[in-house]
């Protein structure tokens, strides 16, 4: 199976690889990495497998990546048999976050490069018991920008029902591991060039999610829009 090829929790990391997870783990902002093949040759790709599986496992054991997705079948950036993974990951900033994925096997070997959103601090994580009443359903990643800073007063009654309706959608299991960046989102001359927060919608298809996302006050009230990506299943909460 690809997916134990991509992911060996049994594998080891080397000592210098590892010293620079031990650097990573002690950052402060938590950061999600989606990642696109950009290598066409999916049989190349395939013999760095096992060195890759050991720096994700290494990455995961030492807590630096968690909430892993993967796409046994992604509808865009598709590379044979290959699925696609995203995570969250720590690190001091985004140019160290950047710096620290480009010394892996995906990026180094240019067989993937990664997409990287500050995404805040966690807010909700996952209804697990009712996920799993539901049963398996894919996910899609929300992640949203404000347009229009909120008011604090004039906006009081829309802001609570926003936090309302996500509060009730995280407890039904119909989105999970949801994110906020409140002070950058109280930045006015941040407000257009960050992601404001962040969350994954449990659904049967992609029309069903968007629904889920614009029957929200913020859409309807037009403070914030988002950007919709398939990401599959999920796969490794926090170790």
């Amino acid at each position: 199976m690809i997916l134990g090829f991509l992911f060996s929790c049994n594998s080891t990391v080397e000592k210098e690889k590892a010293n620079k997870l031990e650097s990573s783990k002690r950052g402060k902002r938590n950061f999600a990495v989606v990642w696109k093949w950009s290598h066409a040759d999916e049989n190349y790709v395939k013999g760095f497998l096992d060195k890759i599986g050991n720096e994700m496992s290494g990455l995961w054991n030492e807590g630096v990546i968690f909430d892993l997705y993967y796409d046994a079948s992604p509808e865009v950036n598709k590379l044979g048999s290959l699925p696609s993974v995203s995570f969250f990951m720590t690190a001091d900033s985004e140019p160290e976050a950047r710096k620290f994925l480009n010394t892996l096997t995906l990026a180094s070997e240019r067989l993937a490069q990664p997409s990287i959103f500050p995404v805040g601090t966690k807010w909700l994580g996952r209804a697990t018991e009712k996920i799993n009443e539901r049963g398996l359903s894919e996910s899609w990643v929300a992640s949203w920008k404000t347009i229009k800073k909120p008011d604090l007063n004039s906006d009081a009654e829309i802001i609570q029902k926003q936090n309302d309706k996500l509060l009730s959608l995280q407890q039904k299991g119909d989105i999970e591991n949801v994110y906020w960046d409140l002070k950058e989102t109280n930045n006015p001359e941040k407000t257009n060039e960050i992601v404001d927060f962040v969350f994954f919608v449990n659904a049967e298809s992609e029309e069903e999610a968007r629904q889920i996302c614009n029957e929200l006050p913020f859409t309807h009230n037009g403070i914030a829009e988002y950007h919709m990506q398939k990401v599959g299943v999920f796969w490794l909460e926090k170790k």
